[in-house]
């Protein structure tokens, strides 16, 4: 039997209701009568809080019009190696690679001369009396 655990998808319900950034939420739950402070809504969004006031739950509900389900979704343990390789995950591991492979490389650097290179001033036009 797998074994199930939620999955918090606050961000992913604002995303589809074009919602785009968590001051535009806090606003319109403060319009709707939820108190809630701008940091700790910016940490809900971003990751599953431990415990939720069901006082927010309701205001996230009404604003975003959406159900409980949407935002808490129950999923099994093999989903959980699935998302290991969603599109934003493989993306990052192909950043990480594209990183690597740019890294400056080493040259030979002749070891008696070590001052940089040889480089001549601009030219410095005269001034006119």
């Amino acid at each position: 039997m797998n074994k199930k655990y939620l999955s918090w998808r606050l961000d992913v319900v604002m995303a589809e209701r074009k919602i785009k950034t968590v001051t535009e939420l806090h606003r319109m739950l403060v319009a709707h009568g939820v108190k809630i402070s701008s940091a700790q809504l910016s940490r809900i969004v971003q990751q599953k809080p431990q415990r939720i006031n069901t006082e927010l739950l309701d205001g996230l509900i009404n604003i975003l019009n959406c159900t409980a389900s949407d935002i808490l979704q129950v999923e099994e343990e093999t989903s959980m190696r699935e998302q290991q390789t969603t599109p934003q995950n493989l993306h990052n591991q192909q950043l990480k690679k594209q990183k690597k492979a740019s890294a400056p490389k080493i040259i030979n650097i002749d070891k008696k001369d070590l001052t940089g290179p040889k480089v001549s001033a601009f030219p410095v036009a005269k001034k006119s009396r």
